[in-house]
């Protein structure tokens, strides 16, 4: 069996990870950047175990774990900055999200009879894994320019993949339009591939230049969905 269809990291949901795993975003980037990407998949299993495990198993509304939704996209972005888009371990974050999905949606037994879904303002969980274009919008809008070249790169390869796989249906394109219009008709300087391309968290979008962003656009024109 090919390595990307392996098990998802973790065959029993470990409490631990739920609690005492990065319990927070500069937590989560810390291990990104240390190349933790076993541990944060191992995380990430253990969240969505956690939110199901609330809505079936202990009465929660779906209110209670949305939080953890927002987080687990946000642990899903920090990975694709730092995993090569050559990389088949990128696939791998695709494959896990396109599971996550697979699980169809999330259910309990009604109180009367029949069932409950699990619904946030943004869809059912996990059938239309609810949040997720927006807060991957986001992340792109608002960290884009602050990125290194490789980690631009990397998270637009990520998104077009996932976009590829129509997972959220079209949603994810909204961030190839942006960055279409960023690139093609704002106004800014043509630049060159061998201006530096260090992570700068104070740089702005108006500061990039054409070549910065044209790798990125490439990735999705290469990809399209």
């Amino acid at each position: 069996m090919h390595d990307l269809l392996r098990d998802s990291p973790s065959d029993s949901p470990s409490k631990f990870l739920v609690t005492s795993g990065p319990a927070d975003q500069v937590d989560v980037d810390e291990a990104a950047r240390q190349g933790q990407f076993d541990l944060l998949r191992s995380v990430a299993y253990n969240r969505k175990w956690f939110i199901s495990h609330s809505y079936c198993r202990s009465g929660h509304s779906q209110d209670f774990s949305q939080p953890c939704l927002h987080f687990l996209w946000y642990i899903y972005y920090q990975c694709s900055r730092y995993i090569s888009y050559e990389s088949t371990e990128q696939d791998r974050l695709v494959l896990d999200i396109l599971r996550t999905r697979g699980q169809g949606p999330l259910v309990r037994p009604a109180p009367s009879c029949g069932i409950d879904i699990a619904r946030t303002p943004d869809g059912a969980v996990w059938n239309d894994l609810p949040f997720l274009a927006t807060d991957m919008t986001d992340f792109w809008v608002n960290n884009c320019a602050a990125m290194s070249a490789n980690q631009r790169l990397n998270v637009a390869s990520f998104l077009a993949k996932l976009a590829s796989t129509r997972v959220v249906k079209d949603k994810l394109c909204q961030i190839a339009l942006i960055l279409f219009s960023e690139t093609f008709e704002s106004l800014r300087r043509l630049g060159s591939s061998n201006e530096p391309s260090e992570e700068e968290p104070r740089r702005t979008m108006n500061t990039l230049t054409i070549a910065a962003l044209l790798p990125s656009a490439c990735a999705w024109i290469k990809r399209p969905a």
